[in-house]
């Protein structure tokens, strides 16, 4: 990936340069386990009459009454000609729905970490918050609209795989639903499903009891941080972490066109496709049977990984082909004078001046624990650490001067090993140990 890439090199705000550092403190981030009372999501009724069977479909579904002009996204029907994916950033080709099927498990594979079920009839969805249906860069995600993608994903009994995709989205609208009633879903990891009910039809459901969600507090339909780039209202109005449920994939009426259809009241946080006919297609052709389960991959576009669009000839600790940790306890050696790597200089989660060389890690934490990361240098050097969300500077969750330690859930984290650079501009590089361990909980 080059360095002028648009996921590393996202626009930030300049940040305030620390004070030189007289003396060195170890800095550790730690996070609490705290009880935290599980809110569901607000599912307000947006069906216009009772629900009706679709006598239609061999399942007999019980479908919404939902009353709108929306009509059927032109990638939810039938494949009969190639279509067009974007293969490259900004690149398109046409893909076959063979190489389609292949496309969404590659990015499943090299984002997560995880192969698709392929059994026969087993369904599979993958979402791609940030990026339309056909597309892989992220497209800044404007709020209240259909911008996201909802891929369904199966093989028949004879083999041959399907895809269809929906404009959705995977986040909430804006509209006040109520304290703790909206929330979106962390992405970068996976989520089961159940085919089963949403309210009084049938519909995906998820099956958890509760997980991480953020919820969004001033109800602005985003999430307030520095990466996304809204910081909007007093500190105390910005949006936090919690425990959630009940995040559904469920239809919802939508007035045609497409591009103009705001969120608004029909999501507090579910995956919703917008318009009848859509969701109609969606739950008939994703439907095996009641309790039967659904893998959701839900993916945010500026993390999928250099390799999706060109494989790494080998590991090197850059921002395109990163080390991979994938198994713990993990030990490496290495030297961040040898790196050519100077993406971040700050962090949104300090102000200290990291303008040296850099290293970069990625991990898929399997389910939720405690990660704990150390990193030791030689007398002269000064790396570092840095766990983030993403592949951004202002996707930081914690920084510390030789450990961090923090409770984390399931999902894809990036780790780098950065160089901080003293008032006088001398960059404080070297060789380094890191070590990395992780306890499930």
């Amino acid at each position: 990936m080059p360095i002028n890439h648009p996921r590393a090199r996202g626009e930030e705000a300049p940040r305030p340069v620390g004070a030189e550092r007289v003396e060195r403190v170890e800095r550790v981030e730690r996070v609490e386990r705290v009880e935290q009372v599980v809110a569901p999501i607000a599912h307000p009724q947006l069906t216009s009459a009772p629900p009706y069977i679709n006598k239609q479909n061999k399942q007999d579904l019980v479908m919404p009454s939902l009353n709108d002009d929306m009509p059927l996204f032109e990638r939810a029907e039938d494949w009969s000609a190639p279509r067009c994916y974007e293969v490259q950033p900004g690149e398109g080709a046409l893909l076959t729905e063979a190489q389609a099927y292949e496309r969404y498990a590659r990015l499943v594979s090299t984002t997560l970490w995880r192969r698709l079920d392929d059994r026969p009839e087993r369904r599979t969805v993958i979402g791609v918050r940030g990026a339309y249906p056909g597309m892989s860069t992220w497209h800044h995600n404007t709020p209240n609209y259909y911008n996201d993608t909802l891929a369904l994903l199966w093989r028949d009994a004879e083999g041959q795989p399907h895809v269809l995709e929906f404009p959705v989205t995977t986040e909430m609208g804006i509209y006040d639903f109520g304290v703790d009633s909206s929330s979106a879903l962390r992405p970068n990891r996976h989520y089961p499903y159940l085919n089963g009910w949403h309210k009084d039809y049938n519909a995906l459901r998820i099956n958890l009891p509760s997980y991480p969600v953020r919820d969004d507090t001033n109800n602005n339909g985003h999430w307030d941080s520095d990466r996304n780039g809204w910081l909007e209202g007093p500190e105390e109005g910005f949006d936090y972490d919690r425990l959630g449920t009940a995040h559904n994939i469920h239809g919802a009426a939508a007035p045609a066109p497409l591009e103009r259809a705001e969120v608004n009241i029909t999501s507090a946080g579910c995956q919703v496709v917008p318009g009848a006919l859509n969701w109609e297609r969606f739950i008939t052709q994703a439907w095996t049977g009641l309790g039967d389960e659904v893998d959701y991959y839900l993916i945010d576009a500026r993390d999928i990984p250099h390799s999706f669009f060109e494989p790494c000839a080998q590991e090197d600790g850059s921002h395109a082909c990163p080390y991979s940790i994938t198994s713990f306890p993990y030990s490496a050696s290495d030297n961040t004078a040898l790196s050519e790597e100077r993406l971040f200089d700050r962090y949104s989660c300090d102000d200290a001046n990291e303008g040296g060389a850099e290293r970069v890690y990625v991990l898929n934490l399997p389910a939720q624990g405690v990660l704990k990361a150390s990193v030791s240098a030689s007398e002269g050097g000064d790396p570092d650490l840095h766990l983030l969300e993403g592949d951004e500077a202002r996707a930081c969750y914690a920084r510390g001067h030789e450990m961090i330690e923090r409770e984390l859930p399931a999902g894809r984290y990036v780790l780098i090993v950065d160089t901080w650079v003293n008032s006088s501009g001398e960059e404080l590089a070297g060789p380094y140990e890191l070590f990395v361990e992780w306890r499930p909980l």
